[in-house]
């Protein structure tokens, strides 16, 4: 253990003086039975719900122009936030959204992030908008015109005209942080 960076502290423990870890090593009896539980394997990634799984999962498959990548369940009503490249994407960020109703669904498919601007609006306002496809944006939820006082801020539902909307600090957030040229991929 000395070899590999590591020094056993008074207390019994194993300690990584590089990296600020420690391990506890418990000795049991040959052919005593495993402390603790040993239902699954050692990671250092936190567990993840089926559905965060099954998103990334999809996600390893697509490259980005950028290091970041959007990805958008419409039936679940999930929108992902990666950052990485193919085959080694992570979560940046994990969100509830809305989508578009049935009439005027959100569009599946592979888009490329091409636009962003402030507000857009007529008898409401919506903010922070990030443009993917033609007129179809990820945007705040809509805000009577010209003020901060939600008109609907339902999220989960599929309650658009075909956009994603986000709480207002999600949509700045994405406005902020993910730049022009990032691959969306809707399913």
């Amino acid at each position: 253990m000395a070899r590999l960076g590591f020094k056993r502290a008074a207390c019994g423990h194993i300690y990584d003086r590089l990296q600020s870890r420690s391990v506890q090593v418990k000795v049991v009896p040959k052919g005593a039975g495993a402390p603790g539980p040993t239902g699954r394997p050692f990671t250092d990634q936190p567990l993840l719900p089926a559905d965060m799984i099954a998103m990334l999962n999809r996600a390893n498959r697509y490259s980005s122009n950028s290091s970041w990548l959007i990805m958008v369940d419409r039936q679940a009503c999930r929108l992902g936030v990666f950052r990485g490249q193919r085959g080694s994407w992570s979560y940046a960020q994990y969100w509830v959204c809305s989508t578009g109703v049935p009439s005027t669904p959100t569009p599946t498919g592979e888009y490329t992030v091409t636009g962003k601007g402030h507000s857009f609006g007529h008898g409401y306002t919506c903010y922070y908008y990030t443009q993917f496809y033609g007129d179809y944006l990820f945007h705040s939820i809509p805000y009577y015109q010209g003020t901060f006082n939600p008109m609907d801020s339902r999220m989960g539902l599929h309650i658009s005209q075909g956009c994603v909307r986000l709480p207002i600090d999600r949509a700045k957030w994405i406005w902020d942080n993910v730049p022009l040229a990032t691959k969306v991929v809707i399913y």
